[in-house]
């Protein structure tokens, strides 16, 4: 099963990227789970200060409700504005046609 963490952050202004940055490099392997598939951090189009951090996993059983790593990273975060954090599931039967 495969799923996405998604960490968005909504910030007053744009310093705190470089720290993201940094903070994803040195926990990124922090999850109990094991290592996520892949971790990136997007910026809002329009709005600079908005970052979203996401989080691949993939896993033989059921998705986790969060990971120690995603946690890490709202902990983080959230001195910097306002963090919302979600857990999406891949659809695999819409995407394989049955």
């Amino acid at each position: 099963m495969r799923w996405i963490e998604i960490i968005t952050l909504r910030s007053a202004g744009d310093a705190e990227k470089e720290m993201i940055a940094e903070l994803l490099k040195q926990v990124e392997g922090a999850g109990e789970q094991g290592h996520p598939r892949e971790v990136r951090i997007y910026r809002h189009a329009s709005v600079e200060t908005d970052l979203s951090i996401h989080i691949s996993w993939e896993a033989d059983g059921a998705a986790e409700p969060h990971s120690t790593l995603g946690d890490l990273l709202v902990s983080a975060t959230r001195d910097f504005g306002m963090v919302s954090h979600s857990i999406w599931i891949e659809k695999e039967d819409i995407l394989n046609g049955s």
